[in-house]
């Protein structure tokens, strides 16, 4: 008995090829990632939903646009020498590199981070971009950051104050002893009385001297 063998052979793998193309646009549209292609000159040539949705444009907005309408005016320049480099040498560039850690331009003008994932499709000149909203990422690194150098001041604030405490007890010692060698002799103890007051008005002056002096 004869057997027919379905999705073998070139009509098979033609069918494959055209169901993959079909399927691969849907894919990109429901990944969480921006993705674009450029050509050697820059012109977006695709781009999927969340890369648009990120951007706040629509998809065809963006496509037959040049990259630059993604960058701030400032950065163009700097991405165009970063885009020479990268055709000169296109190996791919791994997403969390700082020196791929380069600022976006929404369609409303405001700039935010974002991180860069570079490739060649293989036999073209034709270049794919991943790109991430890094936002919530540098904001949690500068606040941690913040925290950090808080922590330093805080640190450096207490050691000041112990530093200041060490002070009053060693001075007070100092002044009780000298009290307690003059306590049989009334007006050695009334003179230490008053040298104890001035001693202490010292160590007021020298604590708070200590408190108002830079960095504490």
């Amino acid at each position: 008995m004869h057997r027919h063998h379905g999705g073998t052979g070139c009509h098979g793998a033609a069918y494959a090829d055209h169901h993959v193309s079909e399927l691969l646009p849907l894919v990109l549209d429901r990944i969480t990632d921006g993705v674009l292609v450029a050509d050697g000159d820059g012109v977006m040539v695709y781009v999927n939903a969340p890369l648009a949705d990120l951007f706040g444009y629509e998809v065809d907005d963006l496509v037959g646009a040049t990259i630059d309408v993604l960058l701030p005016e400032n950065r163009r320049k700097e991405h165009h020498t970063h885009v020479e480099r990268f055709q000169a040498s296109p190996e791919p560039r791994p997403m969390g590199r700082d020196d791929l850690d380069i600022e976006g331009r929404r369609a409303d003008g405001t700039h935010f981070s974002v991180d860069i994932q570079l490739a060649v499709l293989p036999g073209t000149s034709l270049v794919v971009a991943t790109v991430r909203d890094m936002t919530v990422q540098r904001q949690a690194a500068v606040d941690n950051a913040i925290a950090r150098i808080d922590l330093a001041t805080a640190s450096a604030k207490i050691d000041h104050l112990q530093a200041s405490l060490d002070l009053v007890i060693q001075r007070l010692f100092a002044l009780g002893t000298s009290l307690a060698a003059g306590a049989s002799n009334e007006p050695v103890l009334l003179a230490r009385l008053a040298s104890a007051t001035r001693g202490i008005d010292e160590v007021i002056d020298a604590v708070q001297e200590r408190m108002h002096a830079p960095g504490s």
